[in-house]
């Protein structure tokens, strides 16, 4: 078996390739995640050399220096047969004192076996939130003339789908919280997601995460936003306690191993 190594972006060819191997696995029940086309560097098996189609992927995504997220994908065909290890070990012979992490919800199979095999240890537990704009709790409707929400629009007007920008609060000239927000380039910036959540230290425990959700997520609803959704590590609880006082639910609970 021959490892396809990949670097920057994907080529045409093998993005259709990998749409077909993760619909695949996706359809048989294996966990995916959204499918990775803004990985970092691709590994990939084909089944055979009359075969181009993929017996298995191997998607990178660097988190920093010497760290890689890993997405596994592998033929319901071709499991038990060597792929995963020989495009780990394309991996490592890629980056070779990097350490990889790997995500899947709890006990989910093959993919937990495979982990075990390996030696991968567990490292923390990180939670997915949602919450629909039709089920958004009360807000206090009117933000007082002393705070400000402010989004920088690229068009000044409205949400993009694949739009990636900054939201800041303010009490007078002061910044008291801030985030990301990405708009999703599948549903026409339908969904936003947010990151990169940012109250002061200084300023914590102090109300003004809550403020800044209670004028922002109405903004955005107001905006077109359907869906909000975001990540918040399982250690995290007054995050987990922030979001879920504006309303987000847990959907889903991921277990990150590190290899």
């Amino acid at each position: 078996m021959t490892a396809i190594l990949t670097e920057n972006k994907l080529t045409p060819n093998l993005e259709f390739k990998l749409s077909q191997l993760f619909q695949i696995c996706r359809q048989e029940g294996s966990y995916c995640p959204s499918y990775p086309k803004d990985g970092d560097i691709f590994f990939a098996l084909k089944k055979s050399e009359s075969d181009s189609s993929l017996a298995a992927a191997l998607i990178l995504f660097h988190l920093e220096e010497d760290l890689w997220e890993v997405v596994a994908l592998t033929h319901p065909d071709f499991r038990r047969k060597g792929c995963f290890r020989c495009l780990l070990d394309a991996a490592e012979a890629f980056s070779p004192n990097a350490d990889f992490v790997f995500a899947v919800p709890p006990k989910t199979e093959p993919a937990a076996s495979v982990l075990d095999s390996i030696g991968a240890q567990f490292w923390y537990t990180e939670h997915l939130m949602a919450l629909d704009s039709s089920n958004m709790p009360i807000f206090p409707c009117k933000i007082p003339d002393s705070l400000s929400c402010c989004i920088q629009w690229p068009d000044g007007c409205s949400t993009a789908a694949g739009m990636d920008i900054s939201a800041c609060f303010y009490s007078g000239q002061t910044l008291t919280a801030s985030c990301r927000l990405n708009f999703s380039a599948c549903t026409e910036g339908s969904v936003c997601c947010i990151y990169q959540v940012l109250v002061p230290e200084t300023l914590r425990h102090q109300g003004w995460g809550f403020r800044f959700f209670a004028a922002l997520l109405p903004l955005l609803a107001q905006k077109g936003v359907l869906r909000f959704v975001l990540q918040v590590s399982g250690d995290n609880l007054p995050a987990l306690a922030l979001y879920k006082k504006t309303g987000f639910r847990i959907t889903e609970t991921l277990w990150y191993y590190l290899y």
